[in-house]
């Protein structure tokens, strides 16, 4: 009775460690299935890296990636629209601070001294250039968010219409997916206002001037 008690329990510590070995396999073939979009092509088409609905969208069947797919364009679309009123709004008040800062420009060419145009525009330019500072960081902001949304459009589409992973990458190659600079020229060309308040005053001259001289 023992032996076979002993035998039993053999029998089940073997079964058990096969499907160890099993599920082990499994998950291994699931995670190196060449459908699932692993961390450098999601980077270079511009899709989430810590969503695995995206990454593993090519392992459903076609009915299934489809349907999440339109799952994820409902969900993703009207962030697309957001961003689009965040530049508007950040377009319409960097137009407002320009009118401002023209009335304030107009008023420092008046002045008869340069010493009073350089005390004057360090204390009443200066503010302005903060405001352009926050507006053209917030539309920077906005336009990357609105790319990164557009890319994961672009590619949904694609899989919403049935195409294989194979087809959907090459409809997508050469398209808008190039590195996009997250440094946005629009908080380069505003490198000078953060400096103002620091420069010297050869440097500071030569600022001023950029923002007084009329053009020809």
């Amino acid at each position: 009775m023992e032996l076979e008690e002993i035998e039993f329990g053999l029998a089940v510590g073997v079964a058990f460690a096969i499907g160890l070995v099993l599920s082990a396999l499994a998950n291994w073939y699931r995670n190196k299935s060449p459908e699932i979009l692993h961390m450098g092509i999601l980077e270079d088409y511009g899709l989430p890296i810590h969503d695995s609905r995206f990454s593993r969208i090519f392992t459903h069947n076609k009915s299934g990636r489809i349907a999440m797919a339109k799952l994820l364009l409902e969900e993703v679309t009207p962030q697309l629209d957001a961003d689009s009123k965040k530049i508007k709004l950040s377009l319409n008040k960097l137009d407002s601070i320009r009118h401002d800062l023209n009335v304030i420009q107009d008023q420092i060419r008046d002045m008869e001294t340069e010493g009073e145009q350089m005390a004057f525009a360090k204390t009443h330019l200066t503010p302005y250039f903060g405001d352009l500072r926050m507006e053209g960081e917030l539309l920077g902001a906005a336009l990357s968010s609105k790319t990164s949304i557009g890319n994961q459009i672009l590619f949904l589409n694609q899989v919403e219409q049935g195409h294989e992973r194979l087809k959907a990458f090459e409809i997508l190659e050469g398209g808008p997916f190039d590195k996009v600079d997250e440094k946005m020229l629009v908080d380069k060309a505003l490198q000078g206002f953060r400096d103002a308040l620091t420069l010297d005053s050869s440097e500071a001259r030569k600022t001023f001037k950029l923002w007084l001289d009329l053009k020809s």
